[in-house]
């Protein structure tokens, strides 16, 4: 597995490489970690190729997003993982396909349950996909496809941007079958893809064009799973 860590600190970048080498040896990993001053420095590397890379954006106010639009534009497919002290951007984020937002100062515990979430995505391989039964046939369906799933009645229907697939399904076979990539239930009625998460907005998440209500009860899961480990709910809004 190789790796780009772009960081202006060299402690930063140490500790952070550190904590990669212990959590590749928990999978028996052979990795490579290259460290990068700049998101200039990256583009301009000779032909490396990464599976994923940390952007450090900590002390640069107003840079977090700047740094993830040249790295995006530059790697379309690369898994980007944003570092920042404050949680203030972490919507905006979700428009350069950031997989991950981590908060300074990193806690072992947390890095370790990001890290196990970017192992299994790097591992799948390719575009995830389902098969699930459609009425009297059997579909195929990409998972980065989905925006969200929900009950109606005694069927569940998928929601893939204008369409939408009636599936005989229970929500909780559905929710055991998506929730390892990671779909989190924001109540009973919805399972929703946190990849197309574009805001929350009090009680309700705005998932691609639809609104959905959040149930008080399953808030606090929600956006702590939405927002990974780092907690929190950020008062900004994801752009539009």
């Amino acid at each position: 597995m190789n790796i780009a860590v772009i960081a202006n600190d060299e402690s930063n970048a140490r500790r952070l490489c550190g904590m990669l080498g212990e959590f590749m040896t928990k999978y028996d990993e052979p990795y490579k970690a290259d460290v990068y001053s700049d998101e200039e420095a990256y583009i301009r590397r000779d032909r490396a190729v990464y599976d994923a890379v940390y952007v450090e954006a900590c002390g640069l106010p107003g840079m977090e997003l700047a740094a993830l639009k040249r790295v995006r534009e530059h790697d379309g497919v690369v898994k980007i993982v944003l570092i920042a002290d404050s949680a203030r951007f972490a919507l905006q984020g979700y428009e350069y396909d950031v997989f991950d937002y981590l908060v300074t100062p990193m806690e072992e515990a947390s890095f370790g349950r990001h890290f196990d979430r970017l192992y299994v995505r790097l591992r799948q391989g390719g575009r995830p996909e389902v098969f699930i039964e459609e009425r009297s046939r059997v579909t195929r369906l990409f998972v980065a496809d989905i925006d969200y799933a929900e009950t109606m009645g005694h069927k569940c229907v998928v929601h893939l941007g204008r369409r939408s697939v009636e599936i005989r399904c229970t929500m909780a076979e559905l929710s055991n079958r998506l929730g390892p990539y990671g779909f989190c239930m924001c109540n009973q009625c919805y399972l929703v893809n946190l990849d197309r998460v574009r805001a929350v907005e009090g009680d309700m998440a705005v998932v691609g064009q639809a609104r959905l209500k959040i149930a008080r009860s399953r808030k606090k899961a929600f956006c702590e799973r939405l927002f990974s480990a780092y907690g929190g709910l950020p008062s900004a809004r994801a752009a539009q």
